[in-house]
């Protein structure tokens, strides 16, 4: 009788389970009538098992079949403002993300630009010296090149029959006191045939006429060149040497195409000299070329360079420093000349007045009026912030503002207009307002905690959050990193030396797969020691700066990793590793880099899900390893 009980039991309770079931499947249908009927969530649906799917109505997921579920408009006090979210943390979250903030100022501040460049002769004091009479070189003093001369020494001593015929026209006009007028034309004459003054005098106290005469020096100087040797025929007219003036040098300067506006007329330049080190000399902005080298993509800026005592030389390199203050707006401006007057052909020549130039005679100009960075009328400080506030990605930045008055620490997205970098700051054109306080410390993992809620992000811009994965239906959407393309002017050199970056970072993830703590280490500290040998020299500025921030996110990223003695936390740090890696591909992989796939894991961190990047098809997962080896969906395939 009891095995007739117990089967009549267990037939009982399977119809009961079939009843239930069938009432769970009409409520589940039920229900979600009702909440659209009485206007519950909609809008975006998730997948509880995947949440990188998106879609617009309710529906289920293409990957395991199970319900969407609609997404809560504001989950954890998070909300979305001016395209990017608000992100609440507790207290004590953000003391563990060691959150630093720092306020938001206008105050003086200075862009600095380093230049190369070489001294070379000033053009304007390179002197001639001509043989304005026909004869023989029978004697030459100076006879090599860069022999130093003084102004009114002996260069050479020349025989002339056109000095000999000056010489008696002179001595006969003197003969002849009648004609006063007669005297002073053959002193002239002389004079024409560079014939000194007191050699004019030596002939009329000796009253002979010699064939011979001295040629002497018209400046202090350098010999520089040699036209003529000793026992040379010597045509009228013709060069016998050229003499350098060295108290004053030039320096040319390659300036870059992007530094072009900072640099003005005028401008002070603090100038290093490496054969002298421990001395400093300063030169004055006197030219900037009109026309670009397309090749080299700089142009030639040209300073004069004081030179009284001799130590400087044609042909020493020079490292050269401008220092150049900057207005609200980040355009350049110079308080050294406001109220000044300058010379416009030697701008190392000011004056309080429109006095003459002590060089060329020319009258002194208003500064302001030779160049308007001059004159300081409304001058505003410029807004400031740390230079490690923004977060740079291509042409955006993004910094994190604390809000006021918030319970708990509470973190605004902004997007904002950057003005040039000036040392450890960056100016602020758009986007900020003076009082606010920007996270300067933690900003890399604020933005990594959005990016694992799948909020939009610095590398996930709003409008790229819900791209359309591939091999879906239309309807079916995945969130992702912003779609960023190649950032101009990368060579294949640097996209080479990127591949073994990503060739670091596959160990890593394959270590991690492989549940391999130790190696995994040895491959982060291995990624961390190459990146300090990017050559960006070989990029173009605004390349170096986009490079700049990604390598910054990566060691942020490493630096917890060299030392970690837990496999989780090794995991944890590959979230933000994989973003900034997968955007230098994007950007700086110059066709250099193997094919990358994109891979997700719905379960990771606590069915928040995570990506990472892998070479092969065949899904490896990092975050779980032996446990859940295959777990996860390709998603995506770079560069």
């Amino acid at each position: 009788m009891k095995p007739k009980l117990i089967a009549g039991a267990v037939v009982l309770l399977a119809l009961v389970l079939l009843v239930l079931l069938a009432n769970r499947g009409c409520g589940s249908s039920h229900n979600h009538d009702t909440a659209s009927a009485s206007g519950a969530p909609a809008g975006v649906y998730s997948c509880p098992m995947h949440p990188q799917i998106r879609q617009p109505e309710f529906g289920q997921c293409p990957l395991c079949g199970m319900d969407l579920v609609p997404i809560a408009a504001d989950p954890e006090g998070e909300s979305e403002e001016a395209g990017l979210p608000v992100l609440k943390v507790s207290r004590r979250a953000a003391a563990l993300m060691e959150i630093q903030t720092a306020t938001v100022e206008r105050r003086p501040a200075r862009a600095e630009r380093r230049f190369l460049g070489k001294f070379v002769y000033d053009e304007t004091r390179l002197h001639d010296v001509t043989v304005r009479a026909e004869g023989q070189l029978e004697r030459l003093f100076v006879n090599y090149t860069g022999v130093p001369v003084r102004k009114g020494e002996h260069l050479a001593e020349i025989y002339s029959p056109d000095f000999y015929s000056a010489a008696r026209d002179l001595l006969i006009a003197r003969s002849d006191a009648s004609d006063p007028v007669a005297l002073e034309a053959a002193r002239h004459k002389l004079h024409l045939l560079n014939v000194t003054a007191a050699q004019v005098e030596a002939i009329l106290e000796s009253g002979q006429a010699a064939e011979n005469f001295t040629l002497y020096s018209p400046v202090a100087g350098v010999i520089t060149r040699l036209d003529l040797r000793q026992g040379s025929w010597i045509m009228k007219g013709q060069r016998l040497a050229q003499i350098a003036d060295i108290t004053s040098l030039w320096v040319l300067l390659d300036a870059y195409e992007s530094d072009i506006a900072l640099i003005h007329y005028g401008q002070q330049v603090g100038l290093e000299v490496p054969a002298l080190p421990g001395r400093s000399f300063t030169g004055f902005v006197a030219y900037v070329a009109p026309d670009l080298d397309e090749r080299t993509r700089t142009i030639k800026v040209r300073l004069n360079v004081p030179n009284p005592d001799g130590r400087l030389r044609p042909g020493m390199f020079a490292q050269a420093l401008l220092q150049i203050p900057l207005t609200a707006t980040g355009d350049a401006y110079g308080p050294d000349l406001a109220g000044r007057f300058i010379c416009p052909m030697h701008p190392e020549i000011t004056g309080a007045s429109a006095e003459p130039c002590s060089i060329c005679n020319m009258a002194l100009e208003p500064a302001g009026a030779l160049d308007p960075i001059h004159d300081l009328t409304g001058l505003v400080p410029p807004l400031v912030i740390p230079a490690t506030a923004p977060l740079i990605t291509g042409r955006r930045a993004v910094v994190y503002v604390q809000l006021p008055g918030q319970e708990r620490p509470t973190f605004e997205g902004r997007n904002v207009t950057l003005g040039p970098r000036v040392g450890d700051h960056y100016l602020v054109l758009d986007g900020l307002e003076e009082g606010e306080r920007v996270v300067t410390h933690g900003n890399f993992k604020i933005d990594s905690e959005l990016q694992i809620r799948g909020r939009p992000s610095m590398m996930s811009p709003p409008s790229d959050t819900h791209a359309t994965a591939p091999n879906r239906p239309a309807a079916v959407q995945v969130a992702g990193p912003a779609a960023a393309g190649p950032i101009d002017g990368v060579p294949p050199a640097f996209g080479q030396w990127l591949a073994s970056v990503v060739g670091d970072y596959l160990r890593l993830v394959d270590r991690l797969a492989a549940d391999d703590p130790t190696q995994a280490r040895v491959a982060a500290s291995a990624m961390d020691e190459r990146l300090p040998g990017a050559d960006d020299t070989l990029l173009t500025p605004d390349a170096v700066e986009a490079w700049g921030s990604i390598a910054a996110g990566l060691r942020e990223a490493l630096a917890p990793m060299r030392n970690a003695e837990e496999i989780g936390v090794l995991r944890e740090q590959l979230v933000p590793l994989t973003r900034y890696v997968e955007h230098a591909v994007i950007g700086f992989s110059a066709g250099q880099v193997d094919t990358l796939y994109r891979a997700h894991c719905p379960m990771a961190f606590g069915n928040r899900g995570a990506d990472w990047l892998q070479a092969a098809e065949e899904i490896t997962n990092p975050y779980f390893g032996a446990k859940m080896f295959r777990c996860g969906d390709i998603v995506g395939r770079l560069p």
